[in-house]
């Protein structure tokens, strides 16, 4: 996995007639976008304590201690007179922070290295535009600005056909996907998405490709899941034909999933690392979902799923990723009583995660499943301290779709204690919480809407 992250972020030197530097970003889609390699080509660095800044903001960067990465950048930054260097200064600073879930300061360093390439005439910066564009909407879409994130996307998918880059289309194209998907767009999306698998099969990149068809896959999923909304309609309607209809339609969206998610392991047989991770863990969703779920299967991938999370270093991928695997096993538990697993060990390492790479984010998600577990297991004053300290990281973390999780959990919580009072505040709580992000939630969700 060492490979991996000096693929994600890494420096070059090259001694010729004169210093050049090379900055090569290899930055991560959250969720299940394609990665976008980021090549900044600068002139040449008069401060060797700049390049030693740098070096040791990307050897910060690559142990997982994106606290101290951002403080050398930050240094280098303040020291950088050349509009390139800074604007690859600025990427890599947007790239730190987005790891550590600050996603308004990243989405600001994103920004001062579009503007700083904007004003540049040449055709380096003129690629770096749209790979950099893509990136801050993708921050935008994690923030839940969903509307805004698929109008830079759409302007930004037009500018990258004027590079001959594919992979930058094919990234901006599955963002684009993904950001309809949000938006309720399916059509809009599944166009969007098998735009970006042709071209990630173009390429031959096994990643991407991957990728392409996890996210195909998540849309026949929720294609899936309002196919079924609508055959309850038709049912409670008396339209029994209609009701059938809808639920062969469903069944084949969920049949169409499958076999994507299937093919992506293949494509990330070779590859292994949070590509095949994803996939197993999107995969184990599914499976979850049928009439009758194969929970041996599911045990078997999260076993998989296990042994890979293992050799990843500390990242936000590998807290979120030991969080949804926790709560994985915890249903193949339920399931399987006799199964021997350990899904409140997983949790505590992914809050040791978070905390050491400072995502308070992360920290909330995993405090609230361990305030779950324990909530299950009838040991209420624990669960209730977690649901507290969930609620604390998410308000530090300004995540408002963690924060009203945890509010609603603590209001069940109190209310079976016989804390009335304190239960209706806290839900109301919860409530003020969803209305603050009401919109994005209903836009989300446009076909569960009356008109």
């Amino acid at each position: 996995m060492v490979r991996y992250w000096r693929r994600r972020i890494s420096w070059g030197l090259v001694f010729l007639a004169s210093l050049i530097a090379c900055i090569v970003l290899h930055s991560r889609f959250s969720g299940q976008t394609d990665r976008l390699a980021v090549a900044v080509e600068i002139p040449p660095i008069a401060s060797s304590a700049q390049v030693q800044l740098v070096q040791q903001g990307i050897a910060s960067y690559q142990s997982g201690n994106f606290t101290e990465a951002i403080a050398f950048f930050s240094q280098a930054l303040s020291q950088t007179p050349s509009a390139k260097e800074r604007a690859a200064v600025h990427s890599n600073l947007a790239l730190a922070y987005r790891q550590i879930g600050q996603l308004p300061e990243a989405i600001a360093h994103w920004q001062q290295a579009i503007e700083i390439y904007q004003r540049q005439d040449d055709e380096t910066s003129r690629h770096q535009v749209p790979k950099l564009l893509t990136e801050q909407a993708q921050a935008y879409n994690d923030l839940g600005q969903n509307r805004r994130a698929m109008k830079i996307l759409q302007f930004t998918v037009e500018l990258a056909k004027q590079n001959p880059d594919l992979q930058t289309q094919a990234a901006t194209l599955g963002a684009l996907g993904n950001a309809y998907w949000t938006v309720g767009d399916y059509e809009q999306a599944l166009l969007s998405h098998q735009a970006s698998l042709t071209l990630a099969r173009q390429l031959n990149a096994p990643e991407y490709i991957a990728s392409s068809l996890n996210n195909l896959a998540n849309l026949y999923i929720s294609r899936s899941q309002r196919y079924r909304y609508q055959a309850s309609i038709a049912k409670i309607e008396g339209d029994d034909r209609e009701n059938t209809r809808l639920i062969e339609l469903a069944e084949r969206e969920m049949s169409a999933a499958r076999s994507a998610f299937e093919e992506s392991l293949q494509e990330t047989q070779a590859v292994g690392g949070i590509a095949r991770l994803k996939t197993l863990l999107n995969l184990n969703h599914l499976l979850e979902q049928l009439p009758s779920p194969d929970w041996t299967a599911i045990a078997r991938n999260g076993e998989q799923a296990l042994e890979l999370v293992a050799t990843l270093p500390d990242s936000r991928d590998k807290a979120y990723v030991l969080i949804n695997l926790a709560e994985q096993l915890l249903k193949v538990g339920r399931a399987n009583p006799s199964a021997n697993l350990q899904p409140s060990t997983l949790l505590a390492q992914a809050l040791a995660v978070a905390r050491t790479i400072g995502d308070t984010r992360a920290q909330s998600f995993a405090l609230g499943s361990l305030g779950q577990i324990y909530q299950s297991a009838g040991q209420t004053p624990a669960a209730m301290e977690f649901m507290q300290q969930a609620q604390l990281a998410a308000g530090q973390a300004n995540a408002p779709d963690s924060a009203y999780r945890w509010q609603w959990q603590a209001g069940r919580l109190l209310k079976a204690t016989g804390k009335t009072k304190e239960a209706i505040a806290s839900y109301e709580q919860a409530i003020a919480t969803l209305q603050s992000i009401r919109s994005n939630l209903l836009a989300i969700n446009k076909d569960l809407q009356f008109d």
